[in-house]
């Protein structure tokens, strides 16, 4: 597969400190990168879960929706900005778009299970079954949603003809548990962190995972 393949990395005013770590970690020289800030509107600064996050989420699915309609059978990368990378994702996502018969892939949320997926990186071939299911989130009511974009997906996705499946647990996340981690992760999402101290305990554990993975703890 030699076709350009695009990252889109979002996040809100809350998280703006961990987008140029989050940058600076990506392994893929040949990927293009594109940073958006998704500005705020409503309480909560952006804060996961606030009013804010919620139209801010919002956003980031229109902006979604646009460029897989602009972008026919490229390989699209959406991604938050509290994760890091330690290989390449590329040859990864390149060879599990190999299968003609995948349009989406999703990190686990949950290491082991399939089932529910996280909305936090996601990969996807854009055409008209990934066109058909952001459209569709785009015009759905998804904020009233708890985890939005996530909830949405996990709870509608079966009723489109779209082909998904996950990624690989290389591709980890902290709510897959502690025990799950192992040094040829491909990359770590900082998630499982929620309130005023979100921000802090995202970078402790962005460098306890770090320092696992690097220097074996």
């Amino acid at each position: 597969m030699t076709k350009e393949m695009h990252l889109i990395a979002f996040h809100t005013d809350s998280h703006h400190a961990l987008a140029g770590r989050f940058a600076a970690s990506l392994k893929d020289p040949d990927i293009s990168l594109e940073m958006v800030h998704l500005p705020t509107s409503g309480s909560g600064g952006g804060s996961f879960r606030s009013e804010s996050w919620r139209n801010a989420v919002v956003m980031k699915i229109q902006k979604v929706t646009e460029w897989i309609k602009n972008h026919p059978d490229e390989i699209l990368v959406c991604s938050d900005v509290d994760i890091q990378f330690f290989r390449p994702i590329r040859p990864v996502i390149e060879g599990l778009f190999q299968d003609r018969n995948l349009d989406i892939a999703f990190q686990a949320e949950h290491s082991g299970r399939s089932r529910p997926y996280n909305a936090g990186f996601i990969a996807m071939r854009c055409g008209l079954r990934s066109l058909a299911l952001y459209e569709a989130m785009r015009d759905a009511d998804i904020s009233s949603h708890v985890l939005v974009d996530q909830d949405w997906i996990n709870g509608n996705i079966d009723k489109f003809p779209i082909r998904h499946s996950h990624l690989p647990h290389s591709f980890w996340a902290w709510s897959h548990g502690s025990g799950t981690l192992t040094k040829d992760i491909v990359l770590h999402h900082a998630n499982c962190t929620v309130g005023k101290d979100s921000l802090v305990e995202k970078v402790v554990q962005l460098d306890h995972v770090r320092d696992i993975v690097l220097n074996g703890g």
